[in-house]
């Protein structure tokens, strides 16, 4: 993940990048693995900790809702929101969604999903 490095976040901010826009999605490992995503929310906050020490701007998306998410998974996930707040202006918070071709359509019986 190049946005690890402090070099490259320090040449895209010489370079003027301004603002990314993470789909960050939960502040729950176990959801994050569940989402089939790539990263723990321990290396996503290194990434934008570092956008925020070189003045790039972000926002970030959370999810709620992700079918076998608990309580305990949303509040790992508002803490991660409350945490982010103090860093950008931008925490978006969605619920979840079955989207064309996403593996909630495709694999509804996966997550227990119904469909009519």
């Amino acid at each position: 993940m190049a946005l690890r490095t402090r070099e490259f976040v320090s040449k895209l901010s010489r370079a003027g990048l301004s603002r990314l826009n993470f789909g960050i999605e939960s502040g729950s490992n176990r959801i994050l693995k569940k989402m089939r995503n790539m990263f723990t929310i321990e290396e996503a906050k290194e990434v934008l900790y570092r956008l925020y020490e070189h003045n790039v701007g972000f926002s970030v998306d959370i999810i709620v809702g992700f079918p076998g998410e608990t309580l305990e998974d949303i509040e790992e996930s508002r803490l991660f929101a409350e945490e982010m707040i103090a860093l950008t202006d931008w925490v978006h918070i969605n619920p979840c969604m079955v989207l064309d071709g996403s593996d909630l359509q495709r694999m509804p019986e996966k997550f227990d999903i119904l469909t009519s």
